[in-house]
């Protein structure tokens, strides 16, 4: 049953009647949409005065190992949630439990069994150069990500959302989907915050919708919101474990029809591994009833034959890929080397201005034309420098015998141009400027927070330098190498 707060005695009671079994006063269904756009609008202001904070946090180094940052933004969000659940009066979920956690658990043993065994074969990929501040601040993360999101999109979202449509069989199953769909449609950030291309983060949308059901499944039965927060940080902790040492790391490149035909297959077949799984865990006789006797014991057949056949199904879809095409040639990589500084930096960031340079006599400028276009202009000569992908930000670092030229894009994946010039070689012809247009390397990139350039102590020479949202630091040396900057 939904549980409601009544309006006459103020109790917080479980009732499928429009009125109170405590005082016979008549309970009123809260507007959810209202609702929901007041706890937008209270997030917003939450997210604005806590800004400051984080970033003061982060500036003075707060944030310890690779998913430090991340961490003290889900650790907000678990923060909000607290704020909401309180005011919502469903503070009811930090204790209500109608299953244990350990015999909850076993509503989730399909995704249990699969987390186990992704753990199992990143081992020695983690054992390689093992990071322990990196490896305790993926296991926080996961556990803070778990926390957070279970709390908004289960113990609030799904338990409003079953206030506003009953507990009916059609009522539990709309509100599983809708709490779903919005932990599905939250991953659209991943577009901003990680280097996944529009493709991949749409396929991780609909997997999460996927998800989103099982989770919704098993918190209903349950009620015990523990058991889906361990599972849903355990599950992102297995996936995110083989990558906690690397400093290299791969996306997929949607630019080929096979790649983007299995990973629709297989994106399907995700979603029928956690559809039928959460259909296993609603036919449980443990927990709280949603089917009759007699249709439980079908839909308990159903979902444990749909959770076979799409392993079985996932795994040939699988070693089909492989037999079509290598992997390795459709991945985008971010390769770059880490060095270890024991002196002082100091960055400089670009505010993207016209950057005017002097070299070998002749007046230079680079800067964005009224159209957005990025233009390099010598004291007579112009020429556009346009790239594939959307003009995101530009530099250049002039030091006292080269000069170097960042331009930074965004498409599918985050890239940068770069060029080094020797100021004593550069010439006041077009000819000269097109020769400097076809010498651009593209570097493939994290997602960026800014660039700049960057001076070590003692050193006058100035450095291109990147920040990745991940919180890493890169600087591209003098021999043109890419770095990521360790003390």
């Amino acid at each position: 049953m939904a549980k409601r707060k009544c309006d006459s005695c103020h109790q917080v009671v479980e009732s499928t009647s429009v009125y109170c079994p405590e005082c016979g006063g008549k309970i009123k269904k809260r507007n959810i949409f209202i609702f929901s756009i007041l706890m937008i609008v209270l997030f917003t202001i939450v997210i604005e005065l806590a800004y400051p904070l984080f970033a003061l946090l982060f500036e003075h180094g707060a944030t310890v190992g690779k998913y430090g940052s991340d961490l003290l933004f889900e650790l907000l969000l678990v923060v909000f949630m607290v704020i909401i659940l309180f005011l919502s009066k469903n503070t009811y979920v930090f204790t209500e439990k109608k299953v244990g956690f350990f015999k909850g658990l076993l509503l989730g043993l399909p995704m249990l069994i699969f987390c186990i065994y992704v753990t199992l074969t990143s081992i020695p990929s983690l054992l390689t150069n093992f990071n322990f501040a990196n490896f305790v601040s993926l296991l926080f993360f996961c556990a803070t990500v778990g926390i957070a999101e279970e709390l908004l999109c289960r113990a609030w979202l799904q338990n409003e959302f079953i206030e506003r449509f009953g507990s009916t069989k059609k009522g539990v199953f709309i509100s599983i989907f809708l709490s779903s769909l919005v932990f599905g449609f939250m991953h659209i950030t991943n577009i901003i915050s990680t280097p996944h291309g529009a493709f991949e983060t749409f396929m991780q949308i609909f997997q999460a919708l996927g998800s989103g059901f099982l989770f919704g499944a098993i918190y209903y039965k349950t009620k015990n919101i523990w058991n889906t927060a361990f599972l849903h940080g355990f599950f992102d902790f297995a996936l995110m474990l083989s990558e906690v040492n690397l400093l290299k790391s791969c996306n997929n490149s949607y630019t080929n029809a096979v790649v983007v035909v299995f990973s629709v297959i297989t994106t399907l077949l995700i979603i029928s591994f956690y559809v039928f799984g959460g259909l296993f865990a609603l036919s449980s006789k443990q927990g709280v009833k949603v089917f009759k006797e007699k249709d439980n014991n079908r839909l308990r057949t159903i979902g444990i034959i749909g959770v076979v056949a799409s392993i079985v199904l996932f795994l040939g879809a699988s070693f089909a890929e492989g037999m079509f095409f290598d992997d390795s040639e459709y991945l985008v990589c971010f390769e770059y080397e880490e060095k270890e500084f024991n002196v002082d930096y100091e960055v400089t960031t670009t505010n993207k201005e016209d950057f005017k340079f002097k070299a070998n006599g002749y007046n230079y400028e680079l800067y964005k034309n009224k159209n957005g276009e990025l233009m390099l202009a010598s004291s007579d000569n112009t020429i556009k420098l346009d790239f594939d992908g959307s003009l995101e930000n530009y530099i250049v670092v002039d030091n006292e015998d080269t000069i170097d030229i960042v331009i930074e894009y965004a498409g599918a994946e985050y890239y940068i141009y770069y060029v080094k010039l020797l100021k004593i070689q550069m010439e006041n012809s077009t000819e000269y400027l097109e020769t400097v247009k076809d010498n651009f390397t593209r570097i493939d990139l994290p997602n960026l927070n800014y660039i700049g350039y960057v001076v070590f102590d003692k050193d006058d020479t100035k450095y291109p330098y990147f920040k990745s949202k991940g919180s890493d630091e890169l600087y591209i040396d003098a021999g043109e190498k890419l770095y990521v900057i360790k003390r």
